[in-house]
């Protein structure tokens, strides 16, 4: 877990692995043992996967997309091992072999809360703090702009990155200016809530729960909920050990969306117009059946 328990992406994953049931689980496992690292990034990220994987100990090898490039020199030199990069652009993949690539369409849930404060900025001006600009954070940003200018066309945007994955004091202070720039519906892809809180406007929260973190701002928040992920590439782990040949993965990532259980959107933590949730209410139905789509847009997003 390279960001830390704390931060929403890696925290939400390590419940789901610590959560998980073993009627969830495929070919009669009971449970799953888990040992992580935290805060490993780029040379420590090297060195900590190849002793993972060098112990022998261990059956799959979690990692990270941010960190990739640290994943990519060594995981042949331990074909029995599957190694699974979680969040990547597609395009970025390498199909075949024992490495694998989940990910999460939160994109999904990030549009809906962009149509949600699209249609009720006062201001006219939306914004969206985020940590580091890598495709995941990308595409979850434009995402709940282009939400937000589907029902809004004229909407103005902000964007503020403050380069951390957690860092409160410099996201409440990218926050704080993007208020007194004119933003009233901010997407909080950092940790600037308290600002949120004290400037009296609209936040939109990332990943899981954030309502705690500014109860009177927080409207919904986007929810992961891995377990779909760690299922499938369970049962491709279960897959190639019991039939005796290597592993193989499959020319597409899998990454589950609303139809699969992956993503939804929170209650409402505050009141919204009949007219906000019944939009929403349809996106989400179009989601479900397959009507609707959002496709990600891995660009870097930036201010009007």
């Amino acid at each position: 877990f390279p960001n830390g328990l704390e931060n929403d992406w890696d925290g939400t994953m390590y419940e789901t692995l610590q959560g998980i049931q073993a009627a969830d689980l495929p070919c009669g496992l009971q449970g799953l043992e888990l040992v992580y690292t935290e805060g490993a990034w780029g040379e420590d990220a090297v060195r900590v996967l190849r002793e993972y994987a060098a112990s022998g100990e261990y059956d799959v090898i979690l990692d990270n997309g941010g960190a990739m490039d640290n994943t990519r020199p060594f995981y042949q030199e331990f074909p029995e091992i599957m190694f699974v990069i979680v969040g990547t652009n597609p395009s970025e993949m390498v199909t075949g072999g024992n490495l694998y690539f989940i990910d999460k369409r939160l994109h999904e849930a990030n549009y809906l809360q962009g149509i949600i404060a699209g249609m009720m900025t006062e201001t006219g001006v939306i914004g969206a703090v985020g940590p580091l600009s890598i495709d995941v954070t990308n595409a979850e940003i434009n995402a709940f702009i282009e939400g937000a200018r589907s029902v809004n066309p004229d909407v103005k945007v902000k964007v503020s990155w403050i380069d951390s994955w957690y860092d409160p004091p410099k996201a409440n202070e990218a926050t704080t200016a993007m208020i007194a720039a004119g933003a009233d519906q901010i997407f909080m892809r950092s940790d600037g809530f308290e600002a949120c809180e004290e400037g009296g406007i609209a936040c939109y929260g990332a990943t899981t729960d954030n309502s705690y973190l500014a109860p009177n701002s927080v409207v919904a928040d986007s929810i992961a909920n891995w377990t779909p992920e760690v299922v499938w590439f369970i049962n491709q782990w279960c897959e190639a050990k019991t039939s005796g040949e290597p592993f193989s993965s499959p020319d597409l990532m899998y990454w589950a969306g609303y139809a699969d259980g992956g993503v939804s959107l929170s209650d409402y933590y505050q009141g919204v117009p009949q007219e906000v949730s019944n939009k929403v209410d349809e996106l989400v139905a179009g989601f479900m059946d397959g009507s609707f789509e959002v496709v990600p847009n891995y660009s870097v997003p930036v201010s009007d």
